[in-house]
């Protein structure tokens, strides 16, 4: 019997989406075959995560270039995206170029351009450009380079690990279609037997999924093509007879790959019965799929189209449309597409023929390999190409919005008092480089720094944070300044001397009450209170400082010197000596050391005093006087030593001279008053012994007898005499 079919429809969900699954497998050809009509898709299911298959099994590839398929896109995965022009500041950049090619280089880790044209030279002179860490640099002297073009194509091959340059318009009737690889800053000619014909602005993708390069299309001595040839370990393949139906011929189209949808996505260009086209398909697995999503971009051609793997979409900039070049970004994920050029900011001007990175995500080894951003340089507003049309030259970048978030503790401060300043950059692309300007003419390349304002005011303080890209973002953050405590002082004695006590007095005044004081002395010693005082021993200038914090930290100085000089000393004497009474005596001190002008006072010790250095004094009476000498210093310093003076009386006077002329007569006087002197004494004696009585024979002779003068005269014996003597005894 036979069995009875049931309606899959009737059974579960699960079985009519299993028969549509079995119809579309009807429907689709198999390898090889040629369709009648191109499958089509809208809009196509991401690959599942997971090992990546082909037509031959799973993806192997000598260096490990596998990349498998994306998570599902998120509008918001990386963060919000903006455009950012990062012309500014540049020093050395590649000249205006239009129709130039660039590619993520993995291996090298930078961006790589080459060729293009310049405003007077089309193609411009053949030349190689990195950019890195938002510069530019030429690479053109590293080697020999590949001959001058425009509009190549451009794409780093995961496979095989370098970077693939095909073809490109050389001039007038010169078409390219010679092979070249770049890889640490070398070219290669790869230009093998096969290859594909001459032709420029052809599309050129690396397919994940196949693990091979992947040309199609461009315009060549046929203008537009519509061939399909793959690049695999140095070999160029026609794919053309087995891709099916490919997409209408033209030139001038975006072709990436979308890891997000996991196909290699081909958008608009320009054909030959309509330019531009305005349509969008994929290439997966050697097969071409229309894709049919709800909404397209306007029709255009020249137009910038890359991946990013941080928001995990693909994005359309500018172009030329039919009314001349367009300034809009479109954003490819999911299979739709999404207008979000009002949500990025203001983004390049209109143009065509801009480099723009194809991709940020590759796999050239064991692992995966991101630029963290895309970048847009050049391209013309006129619409010409090829051709030596005026270009702007500039340099955009599209990334995660950069943020930097500025710090400064306290906002409120006085002058002289530190504020800390710190700031946090955050998206964009790491690392960052920080920059303050501190709104008084400073700044410094610090993330974290500490400045402090000399005047009194409103400061702006701006940060600016520049990224790996270029990218830069600005904020700013108030400081107000006010006035800190003012700090004044005295310091007295000063000069002062060695070994005398020193007086300082400080006080403060405005800040932020109450306030601690710090003296420094300028010899090793300190103080912590308003008034201090201090002694020096050894004489110097001494610098000294007194500095009042309030309390909020806020500080005032004031700075000083005290000089000190060597100690007092003071020597006097006495001139005089003897001393007598009634006569002068001279004094003389000598100071020394100690800070002059000096004053010198005397005491002599019998209540008379006097001033100076040199002073003389008489004293009344004789006596033992105590003299004190003291000297003072014009720091109020003295000294004081001591002299004991001895005073006599004064001799006899000596007796007057004589008159003048009194000679002669004076020796006459003389003479007459010794011989006057010498008569009383004779006749003295003569009268005394004239009455005396006689003791023997011998003097019983009357006084004044002749024996008795004879016995007395000269010559008499000595009895006689004797005899007269004791007779004279006797009567007295």
């Amino acid at each position: 019997m036979r069995p009875r079919i049931r309606s899959p429809v009737g059974r579960s969900p699960r079985l009519l989406a299993l028969a549509t699954l079995l119809a579309l497998a009807v429907l689709l050809p198999p390898s090889g075959g040629v369709p009648s009509a191109p499958s089509v898709l809208s809009p196509p299911v991401p690959a599942a995560p997971g090992p990546v298959t082909g037509d031959a099994g799973p993806c192997v590839a000598p260096a490990g270039g596998c990349l498998p398929a994306a998570a599902p896109a998120s509008p918001l995965a990386g963060g919000p995206l903006t455009w950012y022009n990062v012309s500014r500041g540049m020093r050395i950049a590649p000249p205006p170029l239009t129709g130039a090619s660039m590619l993520y280089d993995p291996i090298d880790n930078y961006l790589v351009m080459f060729g293009g044209c310049t405003a007077k030279a089309c193609p411009a002179p053949a030349q190689t450009w990195k950019y890195s860490g938002g510069a530019w640099t030429n690479l053109t002297n590293l080697s020999a380079q590949p001959p001058a073009r425009t509009q190549a194509s451009f794409v780093f091959d995961d496979r095989n690990g370098y970077a693939l340059l095909f073809g490109g318009w050389a001039g007038p009737g010169h078409l390219l279609n010679d092979t070249w690889s770049f890889l640490g800053g070398r070219w290669t000619n790869l230009t093998g037997a096969i290859a594909p014909a001459p032709r420029r602005s052809a599309g050129l993708v690396y397919d994940h999924v196949d693990n091979e390069m992947v040309l199609f299309g461009g315009c060549g001595t046929v203008c537009p093509m519509n061939d399909t040839w793959r690049f695999l370990d140095g070999n160029w393949t026609d794919l053309t007879a087995i891709v099916g139906a490919a997409p209408p011929a033209r030139w001038g189209a975006g072709f990436v790959y979308d890891a997000g949808d996991a196909y290699a996505l081909l958008v608009d260009g320009c054909g030959a019965s309509a330019c531009p086209l305005n349509d969008s398909w994929s290439f997966v697995r050697d097969r071409w799929t229309l894709l049919l999503p709800p909404l397209l971009p306007p029709a255009r051609f020249g137009a910038g189209l890359g991946y990013d793997g941080g928001p995990n979409a693909t994005f359309l900039v500018g172009g030329n449309s039919s009314r001349g070049p367009i300034s809009d970004t479109w954003r490819y994920a999911g299979g739709r597409w999404t207008d979000v050029t009002s949500t990025l900011g203001s983004g390049p001007p209109g143009r065509s023929g801009a480099a723009f990175v194809p991709t940020t995500n590759t796999w050239p080894g064991p692992g995966p390999r991101r630029w963290p951003y895309l970048l847009l340089f050049g391209g013309t507003p006129t619409g010409c190409l090829p051709c030596a049309a005026p270009s702007p030259g500039d340099t955009w970048v599209l990334e995660p919005i950069l943020t930097v978030t500025p710090t400064a503790l306290p906002t409120v401060v006085e002058v002289g008092q530190p504020v800390a300043f710190s700031a946090t950059a955050a998206s964009g692309t790491a690392p960052y480089i920080y920059l303050w300007l501190f709104g008084d003419g400073t700044s410094a390349f610090l993330s974290a720094t500490t400045h402090a304002y000399a005047q009194v005011g409103s400061f702006k303080a701006t940060v600016n944070a520049t990224d790996a890209s270029g990218a830069w973002a600005l904020s700013t953050i108030l400081v107000s300044v006010v006035a800190g405590p003012s700090v004044s002082a005295t310091v007295r004695p000063n000069p002062v001397d060695a070994g005398r006590p020193v007086t300082f007095l400080g006080s403060a005044a405005g800040g932020t009450a109450p306030y601690g004081f710090v003296w420094t002395f300028g010899d090793g010693a300190s103080a912590t209170s308003a008034n201090a005082t201090h002694l020096y021993t050894t004489p110097g200038s001494y610098p000294i400082n007194l500095t009042a914090t309030d309390a909020v930290q806020g500080e005032g100085i004031w700075s000083g010197a005290v000089v000190v000089h060597p100690v007092l000393h003071l020597t006097a004497r006495a001139a005089t000596s003897p001393a007598f009474t009634g006569a002068p005596v001279n004094f003389s001190a000598t100071p020394s050391g100690g800070t002059p002008p000096y004053t010198v006072y005397w005491s002599f010790g019998d209540s008379a005093v006097a001033s100076g250095t040199a002073v003389s004094h008489t004293f009344p009476r004789p006596g033992t006087f105590n003299v004190t000498a003291t000297v003072i210093d014009a720091t109020g310093n003295e000294v004081a030593t001591n002299l004991s003076v001895v005073v006599g009386s004064p001799p006899p006077p000596p007796p007057p001279p004589p008159p003048p002329g009194w000679y002669p007569w004076g020796i006459f006087a003389g003479a007459l008053a010794v011989g006057g002197i010498v008569g009383a004494v004779t006749w003295d004696r003569r009268r005394h012994h004239r009455g005396r009585p006689p003791a023997t024979p011998l003097a019983a002779a009357a006084v004044g007898e002749e024996e008795w003068e004879r016995a007395g005269a000269p010559g008499a014996s000595s009895s006689s005499r004797s005899m007269r003597r004791s007779a004279g005894r006797g009567r007295r």
